[in-house]
């Protein structure tokens, strides 16, 4: 049972971290978090930060699919104050999984701009060659004179 558990909350808490990164950091959303700033100003802080957003998401995404990460398995029903409780503690298990990728895939996403500019640095710039030079053919086989 630990490891359908275990995998319920990575793939959760992916889900979390890729609604949230979208909601948070997409050009599709720019208006819409714009316009959420200019209604409230704390509305615009909620859409701009990835910690506050991804809690709610993860409260979204408990309520749904009642993963019951933090849940005994039992034969008869908890009460609704246990239920709640519940809900609530996979909530901000799947926030801070969510957190998790999230601080994980900017590290990856450090790592590779940090190489790129790395390779672009030792690179040599080229001038770029006229084509068209007297006496070479543009392309192989091909004479322009």
């Amino acid at each position: 049972m630990l490891p359908r558990t275990l995998l319920r909350f990575a793939f959760l808490s992916a889900i979390c971290h890729q609604i949230t990164y979208t909601l948070v950091e997409g050009s599709v959303f720019e208006d819409a978090r714009r316009r959420a700033a200019e209604l409230n100003p704390r509305v615009g802080e909620l859409v701009r930060c990835h910690l506050c957003l991804g809690t709610w998401v993860g409260v979204t995404l408990a309520a749904a699919y009642q993963p019951q990460l933090l849940g005994e398995v039992r034969p008869q029903r908890p009460s609704l104050p246990r239920r709640a409780l519940d809900l609530l503690g996979d909530a901000f298990l799947l926030a801070l999984g969510g957190r998790v990728w999230n601080e994980g895939l900017g590290l990856l996403r450090n790592e590779v701009q940090a190489k790129r500019n790395a390779v672009e640095a030792t690179e040599e710039p080229t001038e770029p060659r006229n084509v068209f030079e007297p006496g070479r053919s543009a392309y192989p086989g091909i004479s322009v004179r």
